[in-house]
């Protein structure tokens, strides 16, 4: 009984070690990579000069779902 709970143990442990150690060399050789932040993706627009309407007709109301009173 001893035995096999040692045994179990050890195995444990030595499963234990090994996926360590392999994880341990994978964080060094990320970190031996320099990192470097990617460039952004950048688009461009031509920008036109156009005229807004100052008013809008539209059919309907408008109320606030939360609202705030402002005293001077």
């Amino acid at each position: 009984m001893r035995l096999k709970f040692f045994f179990t143990l050890g195995v444990f442990l030595l499963v234990v070690f090994v996926l360590g150690a392999i994880k341990l060399s994978q964080v060094k050789e990320a970190l031996a990579v320099p990192f470097t932040i990617p460039p952004s993706a950048v688009t461009t627009v031509e920008a036109k000069a156009i005229i807004w309407k100052s008013v809008i007709n539209a059919i309907g109301t408008l109320a606030p779902v939360e609202g705030v009173t402002v005293a001077a």
